[in-house]
């Protein structure tokens, strides 16, 4: 069997709309998103040690920004991981829009139909369609070099595009999980099938935040 454990990153400050975001900004985590991340660490290895978890993977695979790269680095500390980056990981890219205000680009993206939404591409970007597929050669990738139980920290567009990519979902249904900050989802392959499952039972799972180090 096969299984993937994504992560998305702890809240960083761009999480939170203001006035003065942009798109395209690279923050680092919050305090707050920091300890999101070592609730989610422990949460880890709770589920491990039930079983829920059988093997912990020698490595972890996050995004380059900064606030996934922070994320995998509390992560990989507490289960002795190693970090691999992968820019298939990064956030939708938004090209052009790249640098304009949030609020901005939120009132282009509200005039748009769901499906509109989906398949739109910002000059110079990415729609959510191309977000799935690069997302979803990097796990083939994985599935190639038989890592049966890998473990990835990301973003919410390329979460919920993996999910919907693998377990060939309609763009529609997949684009409404919600995932938050620190949640960890679980989707898997039994051996001999060719489509990935959500686990119901872990998805968008989050634990109570802890405030130790």
């Amino acid at each position: 069997m096969n299984e993937l454990f994504f992560i998305r990153h702890g809240k960083a400050p761009n999480n939170i709309l203001t006035a003065e975001s942009v798109v395209g900004s690279n923050p680092g985590l919050s305090p707050e998103g920091k300890a999101q991340i070592r609730s989610t660490s422990l949460l880890v290895s709770r589920l491990a040690a039930r079983g829920v978890i059988e093997t912990i993977p020698s490595t972890i695979y996050s995004s380059t920004y900064k606030r996934a790269r922070e994320s995998a680095r509390i992560i990989a500390d507490r289960q002795g991981q190693r970090i691999v980056l992968d820019k298939r990981l990064i956030e939708i890219q938004k090209g052009d829009w790249h640098g304009r205000p949030v609020s901005e680009i939120l009132e282009i993206e509200n005039a748009l139909t769901p499906e509109e939404k989906i398949y739109t591409r910002p000059p110079g970007g990415e729609n959510y369609v191309d977000v799935a597929q690069r997302v979803g050669s990097f796990v083939n990738l994985l599935v190639s070099r038989q890592e049966h139980t890998s473990m990835i920290v990301s973003h919410d567009n390329p979460i919920q595009s993996a999910i919907g990519y693998l377990c060939e979902q309609d763009p529609a249904e997949w684009r409404n999980y919600s995932l938050d900050n620190g949640s960890l989802t679980r989707i898997f392959k039994e051996t001999g099938k060719k489509t990935w499952r959500l686990d119901e039972d872990i998805h968008n799972l989050t634990p109570p935040q802890i405030s130790q180090p």
